[in-house]
């Protein structure tokens, strides 16, 4: 059985893109503007990098369905929080929300026929006994 894992280390990398944009970007943290929009980047890329290392560890359906969800955040947020003015940033979320969503939804079936896989035998193990 195939385990999605060229996807979740293509994740992870990008999670730590993510994480790390307030300081590439030379900006840290500064007025109550910059403020929130640098924390939304930390925090995103925070939790896709534990789902992805969550995956890469034990392929599960939880952690790619909550990437699927920051990459959805991500690729709105310049809308929700009013950065859209901003190229650097509006490219960087919507670039790598579209990739972690797409990625997410590529590994999700495979994660989901692992769990059913995974069920079956131990099913099938419990009636040899």
């Amino acid at each position: 059985m195939k385990d999605a894992k060229w996807e979740n280390w293509l994740i992870l990398a990008i999670g730590i893109w993510i994480f790390s944009i307030p300081w590439s970007a030379g900006w840290g943290f500064g007025t109550n503007d910059i403020n929130v929009i640098m924390w939304n980047f930390v925090m995103i890329g925070s939790c896709v990098v534990v789902t992805s290392i969550i995956s890469l560890r034990k392929l599960k359906v939880w952690p790619e369905w909550l990437a699927l969800f920051m990459g959805v955040w991500l690729t709105f947020s310049p809308l929700f929080l009013i950065y859209w003015n901003n190229t650097f940033l509006l490219i960087n979320s919507v670039l790598f929300g579209v990739l972690i969503t797409g990625l997410s939804a590529l590994s999700i079936p495979i994660a989901e026929k692992r769990r059913v896989y995974l069920k079956l035998m131990r099913q099938n193990r419990q009636i040899k006994h």
